[in-house]
């Protein structure tokens, strides 16, 4: 999975608040079930099919976890995930490395898919 969104543009040390995690998952069968396998430890998924394939999901699942909100954007894994994957980075967060879309691809993203705020 490439994390984007917010919560990107925080790990490449941009003062921005994070409300959500936005994340590109593998867009495969197997990718996906190790994506719901991961989350079924935070929270249930319903809106995931027991055998879910990349096909069968919609374009954004959205769901609280304990951690908060996650935005799970299939529809962007299926367009984009190689090119994200090929110019992202990896950076280190309390031990654990996470795989980050390059600031380019999250600002881009954010620029075309982010809805306006009114605050």
């Amino acid at each position: 999975m490439v994390i984007v969104g917010s919560a990107g543009l925080r790990l490449h040390g941009l003062e921005t608040p994070v409300r959500d995690l936005d994340i590109v998952p593998v867009p495969t069968s197997a990718g996906i079930r190790m994506l719901r396998q991961a989350f079924d430890a935070l929270v249930p998924f319903d809106q995931w099919p027991e055998a879910p394939s990349v096909r069968s999901l919609p374009p954004i699942i959205r769901t609280d976890t304990s951690f908060g909100p996650v935005d799970v954007l299939v529809e962007r894994g299926r367009v984009a995930y190689r090119s994200l994957l090929a110019r992202s980075v990896a950076i280190e967060l309390l031990g654990v490395e996470l795989t980050v879309a390059s600031l380019a691809d999250v600002k881009e993203l954010r620029g075309r898919f982010k809805e306006p705020t009114h605050e």
